[in-house]
């Protein structure tokens, strides 16, 4: 709910998107229809559903950050071209994709690697044999001039992508600062 809100607030500026599609689990609905209705006050054209597939075949840019405890993106619903930022598996015991996710991806980022390798979706990876440490691009890496050549390359770029995002508490302390500034500056940009 709130995490998908301010993803999708932050989203907005960068990319020209506004069709959303949301997983919730059965049972869920109602929580997806109010994050939908909630979101339609900012521009995006939000539908729910809850299956992982229909979601799949749909989108190219998928963002999860549950708290589930158990896969909720199988990596047969994932499609070439798609890029996949897994946030809510931040801690033991938290899984948002299928271990054989990662593996399928031809490229994997974090935030992270020492990090990343103990928790999250690729410490599950790792734990399991299908990757390796040495698989791992950090996200300071990619950005640099060296690394230009992994980057996405597009709406053409058929490679699926993943970031495995942790949390780091510097990188947290910094985005905080940057949000604290910029709600100061422009109040009625809360979401």
């Amino acid at each position: 709910g709130v995490q998908a809100r301010f993803q999708l607030a932050l989203l907005r500026d960068v990319i020209s998107c506004t069709k959303v599609m949301v997983l919730t689990r059965a049972g869920s609905e109602a929580k997806g229809r109010k994050l939908a209705d909630d979101m339609k006050l900012y521009g995006f054209d939000v539908r729910v559903t809850t299956d992982p597939y229909e979601l799949g075949r749909a989108c190219r840019l998928i963002i999860t950050c549950t708290t589930a405890r158990e896969p909720v993106l199988p990596t047969a619903a994932v499609q070439p071209g798609t890029h996949i930022t897994a946030m809510g598996a931040d801690g033991h015991g938290k899984a948002e994709l299928e271990v054989s996710c990662a593996a399928a991806a031809d490229l994997v980022v974090v935030d992270s690697a020492e990090q990343n390798v103990e928790i999250g979706e690729v410490a599950r990876a790792v734990e399991a044999g299908v990757l390796a440490r040495k698989d791992l691009v950090e996200l300071g890496d990619l950005l640099q001039p060296s690394h230009a050549h992994l980057r996405r390359g597009g709406a053409a770029d058929q490679r699926i992508t993943l970031f495995d995002s942790s949390g780091v508490a510097v990188a947290d302390a910094a985005v905080a600062q940057m949000v604290y500034q910029e709600l100061t500056q422009a109040p009625s940009a809360r979401l």
